[in-house]
């Protein structure tokens, strides 16, 4: 996740053309964060299996939780990202 504010310093500051290799990089990060954000999510919620509601898998294993946060906090970041560039990979009328 730490790799976001490279690939965002790269899209606003780096050579115009590797936007694209950007663009390309930031959807490979995105893909990866959603699945090992599916994975941990999946992981904690069959704890619920055991009999633990949700609150009681939260409080018992709060990094894990966190890290889920984490994880969505980074896709929204992406998504931010991305969406700012989306004209610059792929201009359309709309754009000009």
């Amino acid at each position: 996740m730490s790799a976001v504010a490279d690939l965002h310093w790269l899209g606003a500051h780096g050579n115009p053309a590797l936007i694209a290799d950007v663009a390309v990089a930031f959807g490979a990060l995105r893909a990866a964060i959603v699945g090992a954000r599916t994975n941990v999510s999946f992981d904690l919620a069959s704890l619920t299996s055991a009999g633990e509601d949700l609150a009681e898998v939260r409080n018992g294993h709060p990094q894990l939780w966190g890290l889920v946060l984490e994880f969505d906090a980074a896709l929204t970041q992406i998504d931010a990202i991305t969406t700012g560039l989306d004209g610059r990979v792929a201009p359309t009328l709309e754009t000009e």
